[in-house]
């Protein structure tokens, strides 16, 4: 780790897709990270309304994170750390203090 930038691949990596972006973001980065053994990169398409997360298996290749039975979608890298992607889409948004009760960091 230097001052100004990080030299080697960081354990997790989470990608909001722009619309300028949409296949640099789903094709181009998930490729690039795989080659620098990222070990988790996760996608959050705002546009639709989807997010998805990969681990690097032992082949240095990407698999599909999947779902619990709750649709949360949890951390290999960092223990403890989930996302329900339902929170992502509601309207209104979940309310901060349901949001870490259920992530029982209240």
């Amino acid at each position: 780790l230097h001052a100004t930038y990080l030299d080697g691949a960081p354990d997790l990596i989470f990608e909001i897709v722009s619309p300028d972006s949409t296949t640099r973001d789903w094709r181009d980065k998930y490729s690039n990270y795989q080659s620098a053994s990222v070990r988790e990169y996760w996608v959050v398409d705002p546009l639709s309304k989807r997010v998805e997360a990969y681990t690097l298996g032992r082949s240095k290749k990407y698999g599909l994170m999947q779902p619990d039975d709750d649709g949360r979608i949890h951390s290999k890298v960092l223990k403890g750390l989930f996302i329900n992607p339902q929170w992502l889409w509601r309207s209104p948004l979940p309310k901060l203090s349901v949001v870490l009760k259920e992530l029982k960091l209240r």
